[in-house]
């Protein structure tokens, strides 16, 4: 069970005298606090810092993501609400900018997970986090090596009859 002060609540936005959300989400379910929580229990706060909330990332748009940790670690959790329900997140227009958006943070820099409230509800989204941030921290999460082309690099393998001596054909070299 989690425990939190009054304090504590108030600061994470999770109390009901505060919200950090504007008003046109006031009917909408929403997982952030639940997940802040998860995250709070897991000691992610302690570790990497607490995320921000709605953080505008782009210079010229509005667009925000829905959790994130800015520089150095540039991680955002993007909830994607309605899934089942023919939400703005999975119908044409929507689904096409969510695209756009993510396609923008990731040019940037950010790393995006995208989470459905099931995951959050599970506590699968906030085990994710944590995982995604530890790799973060320890370098073991780092960009595939590419060449001047921007092709991936691929470890040289050695053919077969370099290392054995024997060709496709059974016949030595």
């Amino acid at each position: 069970m989690i425990h939190l002060t009054a304090a504590d609540a108030i600061r994470l936005g999770l109390h009901p005298t505060t919200s950090r959300l504007p008003r046109r989400h006031a009917l909408k379910p929403d997982w952030r606090p639940g997940f802040l929580v998860q995250l709070a229990a897991l000691g992610v706060f302690k570790e990497f810092g607490e995320p921000r909330v709605e953080h505008r990332f782009h210079a010229r748009r509005a667009w925000k993501l829905d959790v994130a940790w800015p520089a150095p670690l540039f991680l955002a959790v993007e909830i994607e609400g309605g899934t089942w329900i023919r939400g703005r997140h999975v119908q044409g227009s929507g689904f096409s900018e969510d695209a756009r958006k993510y396609a923008e943070a990731m040019l940037l820099g950010w790393r995006v997970l995208r989470v459905t409230p099931a995951q959050i509800a599970r506590g699968d989204a906030a085990l994710y986090t944590a995982q995604i941030l530890a790799r973060i921290r320890t370098g073991e999460w780092l960009p595939p090596q590419i060449d001047l082309a921007g092709h991936p690099k691929r470890p040289r393998v050695r053919r077969a009859a370099a290392i054995t001596g024997v060709s496709r054909r059974g016949t030595r070299r």
